[in-house]
């Protein structure tokens, strides 16, 4: 008796309330659906903005060193066309002696040709050809030359004594190429001959000097008196 007067009511209920329950759940998952979708969205669009300012990020710092690079070549420019203007004006009548190299021969025979290649056949009867045993070695003979110089000289005001030299030379091709030499006035003895690069590198305000050290340089090399430099 007691089911036969609650079962209904309780089966409308319980339908009720499942229902309820049901759209509830419905409500709740298509809400957190469009929460999700939103999210996605808006994280979407913050790494779009993300990346947007990384790449302003980054052409701001390459604009930075680029600015810096023209500032710095900018300031080369300058600064070497006013070394240029001064060099330009100054008065070139100091001297300076290098010590520099070129290919040597012995004076040529009379058995090789113009190269000084000699000519013969082979027991095949092939054309052959070989460097001059007499005329042919190469050696490296070093000599001196003479620079226009202009030197330039002060003191500052604790009485220190600044001297440059810059050398016009045409070493490395056509160009005319101003250097401070780093200059030379001990004796024969004391010159370091091992160091080729400072050997190149070093001038003489005396001629005798670096005329004396070439000498060296060429004997202890083992270079003849009669070898004649190749005239290019």
């Amino acid at each position: 008796m007691y089911d036969d007067f609650y079962g209904d009511d309780y089966s409308e209920m319980d339908q009720f309330l499942y229902e309820l329950k049901q759209t509830a759940l419905k409500n709740a998952k298509e809400e957190f659906i469009q929460k999700m979708e939103r999210l996605e969205k808006e994280n979407a669009e913050l790494q779009e903005v993300k990346k947007n300012w990384d790449r302003i990020k980054y052409e701001v710092e390459r604009e930075k060193e680029n600015y810096k690079f023209d500032k710095d070549k900018l300031e080369r420019e300058l600064a070497y066309k006013k070394i240029n203007e001064l060099l330009n004006i100054a008065n070139w009548t100091d001297k300076l002696y290098y010590i520099t190299y070129a290919n040597a021969y012995l004076p040529k025979c009379n058995n090789c040709d113009d190269n000084r290649y000699i000519h013969f056949l082979s027991p095949t009867g092939k054309d052959c050809i070989e460097l001059c045993p007499t005329c042919g070695q190469n050696y490296r003979k070093y000599f001196v030359k003479e620079c226009p110089t202009f030197r330039l000289r002060f003191n500052n005001e604790s009485k220190i004594t600044v001297e440059s030299y810059f050398m016009k030379t045409d070493r490395w091709g056509d160009s005319t190429i101003y250097t401070k030499e780093n200059v030379y006035e001990g004796s024969v003895e004391d010159f370091y001959f091992e160091d080729s690069y400072r050997i190149r590198h070093t001038g003489f305000i005396s001629k005798e000097l670096a005329q004396a050290i070439c000498d060296k340089i060429n004997k202890d090399n083992g270079i003849p008196d009669n070898v004649e430099i190749e005239e290019k």
